[in-house]
């Protein structure tokens, strides 16, 4: 798994559009207009993505109903996570103190 750890207003935003858009993956976001705004970023810069969708409909699994915002899930690659951390406290009623993340280790052949 990728992290992508950049200050506000310092590209994550557009890195993840990117890389959803090389790799058909679907961008998860913690609000409405969230998907909103990376849908007419996306557009912006000229990258074809799926409609981003958010972390509530990620986790009702609403992306698998048929032609739910047009997307088609047995295409997706894979699913960014635009704002992992907002995206995290939408779920919870208690604020989120503290994440841990494991670090993946590539040897190098």
């Amino acid at each position: 798994m990728k992290v992508l750890y950049y200050s506000r207003g310092a590209g994550k935003t557009i890195s993840l559009i990117r890389l959803a858009s090389e790799n058909n993956y679907l961008i998860v976001c913690p609000t409405q207009q969230d998907a909103d705004r990376i849908w007419q970023m996306s557009k912006a810069i000229g990258l074809q993505i799926h409609q981003p969708i958010t972390i509530l409909e990620f986790v009702e699994g609403e992306y698998y109903s048929p032609g739910f915002k047009g997307i088609v899930a047995n295409n997706i690659e894979g699913i960014v996570i635009d704002d992992v951390d907002k995206c995290l406290s939408r779920l919870s009623k208690l604020p989120i103190t503290a994440i841990s993340l494991t670090k993946e280790v590539y040897e190098e052949s």
